[in-house]
């Protein structure tokens, strides 16, 4: 399914807002914590903007609350703590190998624009039936 354009300059614009960059810095590739400076608090921020104007419910703050990480002792999450994540997330593919680290690497504008996309549509969906 192809996500529309405006959508996408939308969620590029909410995201320019919450970090405080120009928007031409917000690329599709841009790591929303590494090339745009975006800070943990930030995605709080970007949550309520993705609801409020999109009707996207993503709850993305809950992908970096450290309670959400149970580890083993190798220092990788628990099963537990993926299954949460993956019923939280519902929308969103979470990678095989996921961990707190890779799910910031991940957190691209392309993923924002993805997961918000599933979640404006999922809530749309329920809304009608």
């Amino acid at each position: 399914m192809s996500i529309p354009e405006e959508f996408q300059q939308s969620v590029r614009e909410i995201v320019a807002e919450v970090v405080g960059v120009e928007l031409e810095e917000v690329e599709h590739h841009s790591n929303f914590f590494d090339d745009l400076g975006g800070e943990s608090i930030d995605v709080l921020d970007l949550d309520f903007h993705l609801e409020k104007r999109l009707g996207a419910h993503t709850n993305f703050h809950k992908m970096f609350s450290p309670d959400r990480w149970e580890l083993d002792e190798s220092g990788r999450p628990t099963p537990d703590s993926i299954r949460r994540l993956r019923e939280d997330f519902p929308h969103v593919a979470l990678p095989v190998d996921v961990d707190s680290a890779n799910m910031k690497d991940n957190f691209t504008v392309t993923f924002i624009v993805e997961t918000a996309h599933r979640a404006a549509t999922n809530a749309a969906h329920r809304k009608t039936a």
